[in-house]
């Protein structure tokens, strides 16, 4: 932080955040931008970084997209992107793009979910996330396999092995017929990055390990990682390759190995000695490097589980964890989306409930289609026909990679297929007349929440009054609903954005000003979320009577959702064979500071003995 730097700041504090290497390569800046600007999801912060220069372009074009803009006076490489992550403290994972790397869609997503699978179902510790990257010493061999494509390679070139680019087979960094080959110059199949990484993207979960030193123009990691290795070492020089250096030695002298992403393809312009050759071959193949319009963007779902507490979450980026009440805690959950960042109704939750999460996702997220489930409450959209309980939600004990595989929770692919046939996804609705109350059995929804006492008739009446008068479409499906016994609750979902909007702005509306008939001082816990399911089921039914296109399915209600490690062992000893589970590195790592804290409080309390003496 010592050396001279602007920073233009326009983050909003996010977990997540992603830093653009630029400043050297304008000419294709236009169709690298575009790519980025495309695929990043609204929920990770930008910033653009130049070192040792301020370029007027990046900084028109971090301004139009609202990306934060850093630039220094020094041109240092590992210094500017150390003081990139200093400046974002909130942000726990941290994506780096270099200015010559052209992403495609579903980018930053798969990386994660790469990360996150790694870290928690295989034995290893991952220190970097990367995508398949055409022109490399390492992916390139993973690419040319998946197309079939290694005879012909070998046929023009050398035979295949795996490099750094700088100790053997150097002509993989050097040959710029090399890296044209790999952008499709001799075999179409290379030329379309973004439909390779839409078939690739079809295909399940698929990760590799880098052997040796990789490039790191387009990569993920934690910033415990970043601390782990006290950031990039800074020279006397401009720092080239001094940050790739120290992560490969560091990932490596540590067992963290460098994970690939078989899903996704990437476009790296070239290497240094390839640039002039590429940015010839760029400037009289536009069209190769341009973005195509492939399907709509499928990541630009996002289903928020809103969470009180630590609970475990299916492995899949498709979920979003969103703590709620965030406003009104001191400790909060990590890893965690808060709800009292950017427009929030946090500090309401208490009786908003899960809401406060879709308020904030509604305000916050800019979505194609918006998903909505509890800790323990998610959708199952298989085909095997499980028992469902009275309120027909499928019971299971607990929450696991099992029971989330058992339950298809992590199948991407089905639930964007499923959100791309549907405009709206609801749970099954059950009867309230067949469920006993403290007051017996009541036979309408109205009687049965009454009868619970979880609303009033005041409550009601007001309810139904500022129904009239601010969603007078609501309002006959309302007074049915209420009369009949079919309810569907829970306010779970997964929907467009144009009903998904079009859904807040009437429920919130009517909720907040239901809240201020008592200035939200006199609400009850909770009970402004049992309107809203009300509010949602009657949008659910009018939905279905207008023709829209509505699925119904169960929900599978998780009793224990806290973590288990040890559930494999216990069922392992059972079957009377013994699988050693190793502690993990969080643990490890936990361990370890209490053993430090208890050295220090005992050398603390030994000086205290020998002063008194």
């Amino acid at each position: 932080m010592k050396s001279k730097y602007n920073f233009i700041d326009r983050s909003n504090g996010a977990k997540q955040m992603c830093m653009i290497l630029a400043g050297y390569k304008e000419a294709i800046w236009e169709d690298v931008f575009q790519r980025i600007s495309a695929a990043i999801p609204s929920y990770i912060d930008v910033c653009v970084m130049s070192s040792g220069l301020y370029n007027e372009e990046l900084d028109r074009i971090s301004r139009q997209n609202n990306w934060s803009y850093l630039y220094t006076k020094k041109n240092q490489i590992s210094a500017i992107q150390n003081l990139a992550i200093e400046l974002h403290p909130n942000a726990k994972w941290i994506y780096k793009i270099d200015e010559d790397i052209f992403i495609t869609k579903g980018f930053f997503e798969r990386l994660m979910e790469s990360w996150l699978y790694v870290e928690n179902y295989t034995d290893t510790c991952p220190s970097v996330v990367a995508p398949l990257i055409n022109v490399n010493g390492f992916t390139y061999i993973k690419l040319l396999d998946k197309c079939g494509l290694r005879d012909k390679f070998e046929q023009k070139f050398k035979e295949i092995k795996y490099s750094s680019g700088l100790e053997h087979h150097k002509w993989t960094r050097d040959d710029g017929d090399f890296a044209r080959f790999m952008w499709g110059s001799e075999a179409k199949e290379l030329s379309d990055i973004d439909k390779l990484t839409e078939k690739f993207n079809a295909e399940p979960l698929s990760f590799s390990y880098c052997p040796g030193r990789f490039s790191i123009g387009a990569i993920l990691f934690h910033r415990d990682f970043f601390d782990e290795m006290h950031g990039f070492l800074v020279d006397k020089g401009n720092g080239l390759g001094i940050d790739e250096e120290r992560i490969c030695w560091f990932a490596m002298n540590n067992a963290r190995p460098i994970v690939v992403n078989e899903n996704i393809v990437v476009g790296h312009l070239g290497f240094g000695p390839q640039t002039e050759t590429m940015m010839q071959y760029y400037a009289k193949n536009r069209d190769v490097f341009r973005e195509k319009n492939t399907s709509k963007a499928k990541q630009k779902i996002r289903v928020i589980v809103s969470c009180h507490k630590k609970s475990v979450i299916p492995m899949s980026t498709i979920y979003l964890p969103v703590e709620v009440g965030a406003a009104n805690r001191k400790e909060h959950l990590v890893d965690c989306q808060r709800d009292d960042e950017g427009k929030n109704i946090s500090k309401y939750n208490y009786s908003f409930s899960e809401l406060s999460a879709q308020y904030w996702a509604w305000k916050n997220l800019d979505l194609e289609y918006y998903g909505q489930c509890h800790y323990r409450r998610y959708f199952y959209f298989g085909t095997e026909a499980y028992r469902t309980n009275d309120h027909a939600q499928i019971e299971e004990s607990i929450l696991d990679a099992a029971s989330s595989k058992k339950y298809l929770l992590e199948e991407r692919s089905l639930i964007n297929d499923l959100s791309s046939k549907y405009d709206l996804i609801a749970p099954l609705s059950w009867d309230v007349s067949m469920a006993p109350t403290p007051k017996g059995y009541k036979k309408t929804i109205k009687d049965h929440m009454v009868a619970y006492e979880l609303i009033t008739e005041r409550d009601i009446n007001c309810l139904m009054e500022l129904t009239d008068q601010l969603a007078p479409d609501w309002s006959g499906g309302l007074k049915e609903y209420l009369n009949g016994s079919e309810y569907i609750g829970y306010n779970c979902f997964i929907m467009k954005k144009e009903l998904f909007n079009d859904f807040c702005e009437k429920e919130f509306s009517i909720l907040i000003k239901f809240a201020e008939r008592e200035s939200f001082e006199g609400l009850e816990d909770r009970l402004c979320g049992y309107l809203g399911e009300i509010l949602f089921s009657v949008f659910v039914r009018k939905c279905e009577e207008d023709g829209k296109r509505v699925k119904r399915a169960p929900l599978v209600f998780f009793l224990k959702t806290t973590e288990n490690k040890n559930r494999d062992f216990i069922e392992a000893a059972q079957k009377k064979y013994i699988r050693f589970i190793p502690p993990t590195r969080k643990y490890m790592n936990r361990k370890f500071r209490e053993v430090r804290e208890q050295i220090d409080r005992l050398g603390q309390l030994v000086e205290e003995k020998n002063l008194e003496e």
